[in-house]
């Protein structure tokens, strides 16, 4: 007999097929290379603007773009998504301007990037100082690889999403940021933990 007095339990026998999460973004710190093998086929690259402390994606049409509105300037920025060997986690690797363009490997290995060991470094004491870039093979075996991600959406999730709460891609474009429906919040620029990784 059920002593749950009306209220159901939540069986379910088998896990949901997919469970989003909020994946961080490791950026290269000074000192702190970020390294990871990378799991998705190819590089996402996107154009951001960075106000009221954080970074926000450009929107097309231009005119209903906050960002240009405020004659703030693009940025693009390239994201990986990897997976931490050593702590079994997986991550999203920003890559900067400067790390695409001078590492060659990105090209080369366009859309053939899986597999691939990524290793970002910030030359210089400045917080600011240029990040280059090196891809090397991986010596594991490629059944160790979890599964790829959808990059997209773990960077739409960073971005919509404010302590908790999550707008839909749909309110973001007609205007509406997370904080607007969540209210205030002290989170950097995107979503960074991790350790040495974070802001």
């Amino acid at each position: 007999m059920s002593t749950t007095k009306g209220n159901a339990l939540g069986w379910q026998d088998t896990p949901d097929p997919y469970r989003a999460v909020m994946i961080p973004i490791y950026s290269a710190k000074v000192d702190r290379p970020v390294n990871g093998v990378i799991l998705s086929p190819a590089l996402v690259g996107v154009k951001l603007h960075y106000f009221d402390q954080r970074s926000r994606p450009h929107i097309e049409p231009a005119n209903l773009c906050e960002g240009c509105q405020r004659a703030i300037d693009l940025r693009w920025k390239g994201y990986l998504g990897c997976w931490d060997r050593h702590k079994g986690r997986l991550f999203l690797a920003e890559v900067t301007t400067e790390a695409y363009e001078k590492c060659g490997s990105f090209k080369e290995y366009k859309d053939r990037l899986r597999g691939l060991v990524v290793q970002l470094v910030r030359n210089g004491a400045s917080k600011n100082a240029r990040v280059s870039a090196k891809l090397s093979m991986w010596a594991g075996p490629a059944n160790e690889l979890p599964p790829a991600f959808d990059v997209k959406e773990a960077l739409e999730r960073i971005w919509f999403s404010h302590q908790g709460g999550r707008i839909t891609t749909d309110e973001y474009l007609e205007g509406t940021k997370p904080e607007m429906k969540y209210g205030k919040s002290v989170c950097g620029e995107l979503f960074r933990v991790e350790g040495p990784y974070e802001r």
